[in-house]
């Protein structure tokens, strides 16, 4: 399912009309900050919440910005993954691209891109996708993302969404964060009204 461009669809998780019953969301993993639209994705979430529902996620806590270039965790090794696979699957030889790995200022975010060395274009006809796409030498393409939140961040994202942090805790490293979300009450009645 797609959360960063819709609503979690209630028949997945309402399985009672009553109102008090709350339903537990769960984003784990470090990926919420993959997402290209971060706040899309907490709307979609608070929009899919009622009252009593809680939305718990886990992220790393830090600098993007002081990113040391050291391919680690998912830097490394999904990201080698993806990007021969890639390769593989459009039958791009390893010496017509590049894998590169770098701060994005944009999105104040750790990316990795695959970088065409050729003009190369794809034609995707499955599923219903009949696309062409063409890819110039020099063009990069972002195969993985992610941003760290530090705390003021997380708490103004989770505000301007209308979800408020109610409890949170950290590894023992000060690096992850669990924190446990509810929507809030004034922004439910001041969106209706």
């Amino acid at each position: 399912m797609d959360i960063e461009n819709s609503v979690i669809p209630g028949e997945i998780w309402q399985n009672s009309h009553n109102q008090d019953v709350a339903n537990i969301f769960l984003h784990l993993g470090v990926t919420i900050g993959n997402h290209r639209q971060r706040n899309r994705v907490w709307q979609n979430f608070r929009n899919s919440m009622n009252k009593n529902d809680l939305l718990v996620v886990t992220n790393e806590i830090g600098v993007n910005a002081v990113w040391n270039g050291q391919a680690r965790g998912g830097c490394k090794y999904h990201v080698e993954g993806i990007y021969h696979t890639l390769q593989n699957k459009l039958g791009i030889k390893a010496e017509y691209c590049q894998l590169l790995r770098k701060y994005d200022v944009k999105t104040d975010s750790v990316i990795a891109t695959m970088k065409f060395l050729q003009n190369y274009t794809f034609r995707f006809n499955q599923l219903g996708v009949d696309e062409t796409v063409e890819i110039l030498a020099g063009e990069e393409v972002t195969i993985w993302r992610h941003h760290k939140h530090q705390m003021p961040e997380l708490m103004q994202e989770l505000e301007t969404a209308g979800l408020k942090l109610v409890h949170y805790s950290l590894n023992k490293y000060a690096t992850h964060i669990m924190a446990i979300c509810q929507v809030v009450d004034s922004y439910s009645n001041s969106q209706e009204g």
